[in-house]
């Protein structure tokens, strides 16, 4: 069960990013681009705080050569929470 989580949580996020990129290609309808734009934002914000949070944790567990800052920028808790709960 957790894993399906993940998955999905990993599923969810990536679509975000898509649209995200998309947004500099397409325009979306007035409110929409500008939820779009500043969501994009916050997302990125929010995986950047959680990869200087758990940054030690999350490269003892990564293993050596690897600090994990892409996994944690693209999917956020879906990559380091497998990774901690296997340590």
């Amino acid at each position: 069960m957790f894993q399906l989580f993940i998955r999905i949580s990993q599923l969810g996020v990536l679509g975000l990013w898509a649209i995200y990129a998309a947004s500099f290609v397409l325009d979306y309808a007035s409110p929409w681009n500008d939820i779009v734009f500043w969501g994009g934002i916050v997302l990125f914000l929010v995986h950047l705080s959680e990869y200087i949070v758990l940054r030690n944790r999350i490269a003892a567990a990564a293993g050596e050569g690897s600090s994990g800052i892409i996994g944690t920028m693209i999917f956020g808790y879906g990559y380091w929470l497998p990774l901690l709960r296997k340590s």
